[in-house]
């Protein structure tokens, strides 16, 4: 009967460290995809050699875009946020 328990202890370990696993790998995708953004964003500024584009942050709205102010305005490259200051 120990044996049994311990097969199936085993097991449930070892689909934690599965699942946990594959959301490890998930957060991973995602923080790269972030990077990803914001490189590309950088880029497109350096190749524009646009002084007055800055980096403001990660946008609040879809998390996955990168806010950049230009002159008196906001906007993400991802979603289309706008704010005007």
């Amino acid at each position: 009967m120990r044996t049994r328990g311990r097969r199936s202890a085993g097991r449930t370990e070892k689909e934690r460290q599965l699942q946990q696993l594959a959301r490890l790998q998930r957060q991973i995708t995602e923080q790269r995809r972030k990077i990803a953004e914001m490189e590309r964003v950088r880029d497109e500024m350096l190749r524009r050699g646009t002084g007055s584009v800055v980096y403001e942050g990660v946008c609040a709205e879809c998390g996955i875009g990168v806010i950049v102010r230009k002159n008196d305005s906001l906007r993400c490259t991802s979603c289309d946020f706008r704010y005007n200051l």
